[in-house]
C-alpha cells in the first residue's frame, strides 16, 4: 500500500516492507487534477465554438473531411465527460480516501489513448494536405512518424491501466511515453518547418494568393509550434515526475484538446468576415481613395440622370484618414445620343 505525503494525511502500512513503495503528495496530485480539469474545460468551450464556425461557414465541404471533424469533437466530449466523471468520484463520491486519489480510474483513456488518437489525426491531416501541394513521397515520413506517436501510446495506455494508481507507475512506462510524445513532438515540428517550404514553392505571385498563403504559413507555424510545446512538456514532467511533482498530468489531460483545436483552426482560416477589419485593410490597399456617394439613378426616354442626394459625402484616404463635407451638388446628367446629332456629327466630319 502506498504512503502519502502533505495536508497532515498520511497512511502506512502495518508492514515494515512497505516503507520502500512510492510515495504521493496530496496537493501536488489532487491540484493537478483540478487544473487539468479546469483547463480541459476552458478549451472544450473554445472547441465548441470552432466547430459551430465550421458548421455554419462550411456546408458544402467534403463528408470525409465532415466525418473526420465532428469525429475529433466527439472524442473530445467523451474525453471531457470521463475527466468530469472520475474528479466526481475523486472528490465527491471518494472524499478524503486517498486510495480514490491515488487511483488511475480512467485515465489510462483521457492521457495516452485520447491525445494520441487526437495527435495521430492532426499529424495525418497535414501529411494529406503536404500531399497535395508537394509529391505525395514527401509526405509517407510524416505519416510514419505519427502512426508510431499513436502506436506508443496505445501501448503506454495499456501499461497505465495496467499500473492502477499513480504511484505505482513504473520506469516500464518511460519507453512506451517517451515514444509517444518524442516522436510526436519531433513529427510536429517537420510539419511546422516544411509546410511553409512547401506552401512557398506552390505560390502563384498573385497578390489573393499569397495573403492566403502568408496566413496558412502563420498558422502552420504556430499550430506546430504549440503541439510540439506542449507534448515537450508532457514528456519532460514525466521523466522528472516525483512525489512532490506530478504535472505530467495537466500536460497530459490538455493536449488532446490542443490537438482538435489546431485542426479546427486550421479549417476555419477560409472563412472571411464580411465587412471584417481584414476586408477593409485589403480594400483600402487596392483603392487608396474610397469615396462614398449617397445616389439616386433615374431614366427616361433619352436621358439617364444621376442625383446626387442631399446627405453628407465622405472621403476616406489611407493617408490622411479625414472626412470632408463637401456641399451638396447639382444633379450630373447623362444623355443619349439623338438622330440629329448622329447626322450632324457625320455632316461634320
Amino acid at each position: 500500500m502506498p504512503t502519502y505525503k502533505g495536508c497532515g494525511l498520511s497512511e502506512t502500512s502495518s508492514s515494515m516492507a512497505n516503507a520502500d513503495l512510492p510515495t504521493i503528495s496530496i496537493p501536488s496530485l489532487a491540484g493537478s487534477l483540478l487544473v487539468a480539469c479546469v483547463l480541459n474545460w476552458g478549451l472544450l468551450g473554445i472547441l465548441l465554438v470552432q466547430i459551430y464556425l465550421y458548421y455554419a461557414a462550411f456546408p458544402e465541404d467534403r463528408r470525409f473531411l465532415k466525418a473526420l471533424v465532428y469525429g475529433v469533437v466527439s472524442l473530445e466530449l467523451v474525453q471531457t465527460i470521463i475527466i468530469t466523471q472520475n474528479i466526481f468520484t475523486t472528490f465527491v463520491s471518494g472524499f478524503g480516501s486517498l486510495e480514490a486519489l491515488d487511483s488511475i480510474h480512467t485515465y489510462w483513456f483521457t492521457i495516452p489513448v485520447s491525445g494520441g488518437i487526437a495527435g495521430f489525426i492532426d499529424q495525418v491531416f497535414f501529411a494529406y494536405r503536404i500531399n497535395k501541394i508537394a509529391d505525395g513521397a514527401r509526405a509517407i515520413p510524416i505519416f510514419i512518424l505519427a502512426v508510431t506517436s499513436g502506436c506508443a501510446s496505445l501501448i503506454a495506455a495499456q501499461q497505465f491501466h495496467s499500473a492502477g494508481s499513480f504511484s505505482a507507475l513504473n520506469n516500464n512506462t518511460l519507453t512506451s511515453v517517451g515514444v509517444w510524445n518524442g516522436i510526436g513532438s519531433l513529427c510536429d515540428v517537420i510539419i511546422a518547418v516544411f509546410m511553409p517550404y512547401f506552401l512557398l514553392r506552390a505560390g502563384t505571385g498573385l497578390s489573393p494568393t499569397h495573403d492566403l498563403i502568408t496566413n496558412v504559413l502563420r498558422l502552420s507555424i504556430e499550430a506546430g509550434a504549440l503541439t510540439a510545446l506542449v507534448a515537450i512538456a508532457h514528456l519532460i514532467f514525466y521523466l522528472t515526475r516525483s512525489d512532490t511533482s506530478l504535472l505530467f498530468v495537466v500536460f497530459g489531460v490538455i493536449i488532446s484538446k490542443v490537438y482538435a483545436n489546431t485542426v479546427l483552426v486550421l479549417l476555419n482560416h477560409r472563412m472571411k468576415i464580411s465587412g471584417g477589419r481584414a476586408e477593409r485593410s485589403a480594400a483600402s490597399s487596392e483603392n487608396p481613395l474610397e469615396i462614398s456617394y449617397p445616389s439616386r439613378i433615374c431614366v427616361d426616354n433619352d436621358r439617364m440622370t444621376i442625383r446626387l442626394d442631399d446627405l453628407p459625402r465622405i472621403i476616406r484616404t489611407t493617408s490622411s484618414h479625414t472626412s470632408q463635407t463637401p456641399k451638396p451638388q447639382s444633379p450630373i446628367e447623362f444623355r443619349a445620343a439623338s438622330s440629329q446629332d448622329l447626322e450632324s456629327s457625320k455632316s461634320g466630319v
